[in-house]
């Protein structure tokens, strides 16, 4: 029925208005019949949730809104930076109205935020946010134990609730509230109506969450283990690791020359060099000039590490291989990595701790990944043997 409107108005045609008498300049237009999805999505892209967004651009706004805030029972967050590397802060109290923040050279500099953020956060109310750990690294005054009370994390309660379902934040708005949010950080307007509907949006997703958590007995582990640890986990990844620089440098040296001597022992059982690292000039070898493979097709080698498993006892050069591809993973993951991600500030390494990835809900690590390294290899325990603690009255300790 729309469809047929749609070629009655594109024509000017009424329903009892004869073919023949049809508009001879409306012959041979074409008219897209299936636009309305697209024209929707275009509309959906300009609807804002927000009734009056606010610029806080210097110290009396700033004060007014901390006076303001202190009496709220639940206000939403986020962090982000502008195209010119700018931190903004945009909340919101009321569910309407939003407040942005954003960072100058003159009256809001970086302290002044992180001053602002210290009120905040030891106010009564409700924080709301996605991620709180990643927004709050970049701030370095926002590491006393008694600051954080009274917080929600989204990401982490969506993880809690299925943590086999992917938990970024667009795929939470489509999958809770059935929008997708368009951001354009290029365009400042647009990236701040974007960051003014996500703190709006928050307020929603939050509620439908709490009520999973509690309807599956989840807002205890929720509230009282996992809120807690986001920040720990802060503090720890502020803290970092020292390493034993020359440790690395020697052991380093050390692992170059094993690995050279092992390259120079494959060769010579090949008769001939080649690139170990490249599968198909390995295969060559082993399965072409080798033959350790009868069953082996042509274009098809398999140099796995499953595969050369199964042929270690056919011929020395298969250990040989194994060993180089071991110390030189070791080499280019760890020992020539890690002095390279050396802050030059703190001189430590700060690693990031993932709270909601695995399906298990153990924790991992990230740039760099510090929980792979091996243990039960005398190269692995080289590794670790160049983290340090950060003083002399300090120490590791590891415990299972």
């Amino acid at each position: 029925n729309n469809i047929f409107k749609r070629i009655q108005n594109a024509f000017n045609v009424s329903q009892r208005q004869e073919p023949s008498r049809l508009d001879n300049n409306k012959l041979g237009t074409q008219i897209d019949l299936f636009s309305q999805q697209k024209e929707a999505k275009e509309k959906e892209k300009k609807v804002n949730f927000f009734s009056d967004k606010i610029k806080i651009n210097d110290i009396h706004a700033l004060e007014k809104l901390k006076h303001d805030l202190s009496t709220q029972k639940e206000i939403s967050f986020c962090f982000s930076d502008n195209n010119e590397n700018k931190k903004i802060l945009c909340l919101s109290f009321d569910q309407k109205t939003t407040f942005l923040i954003q960072e100058n050279n003159t009256d809001l500099n970086n302290d002044i935020i992180e001053g602002f953020l210290k009120d905040f956060f030891y106010s009564s109310a409700m924080k709301v946010s996605y991620d709180f750990k990643s927004q709050l690294k970049p701030f370095h005054a926002l590491s006393e134990d008694n600051i954080y009370h009274n917080v929600f994390d989204i990401m982490l309660a969506a993880y809690i609730v299925n943590p086999d379902e992917r938990i970024q934040q667009d795929i939470l708005f489509k999958r809770f509230l059935d929008f997708d949010l368009q951001n354009d950080k290029e365009n400042l307007e647009n990236h701040e109506n974007y960051l003014s509907n996500l703190v709006i949006l928050n307020f929603q997703i939050k509620e439908r969450l709490a009520e999973q958590l509690k309807e599956n007995k989840l807002w205890e582990l929720f509230k009282e283990l996992e809120m807690p640890l986001i920040f720990i986990l802060l503090k720890m990844e502020k803290s970092g690791f020292k390493i034993h620089e020359k440790t690395l440098l020697d052991f380093s040296r050390k692992i170059k020359s094993e690995i050279e001597e092992i390259q120079a022992n494959i060769f010579d059982l090949s008769g001939k060099t080649f690139n170990i690292s490249s599968p198909k000039q390995l295969g060559e070898v082993l399965f072409i000039d080798l033959h350790l493979d009868k069953n082996a097709k042509t274009g098809q080698f398999s140099t796995s590490e499953q595969n050369l498993q199964r042929l270690k006892k056919v011929h020395p050069i298969i250990n040989l291989v194994l060993q180089y591809r071991s110390l030189d993973k070791l080499s280019s993951t760890y020992v020539e990595a890690l002095p390279n991600l050396i802050n030059k500030k703190s001189n430590k390494i700060h690693t990031t701790f993932n709270q909601a990835v695995t399906g298990t809900g153990r924790l991992s690590s990230k740039e760099p990944n510090l929980q792979n390294i091996p243990i039960r290899t005398k190269y692995g325990r080289e590794i670790r043997r160049a983290f340090i603690p950060s003083s002399d009255s300090n120490l590791l300790l590891s415990a299972d």
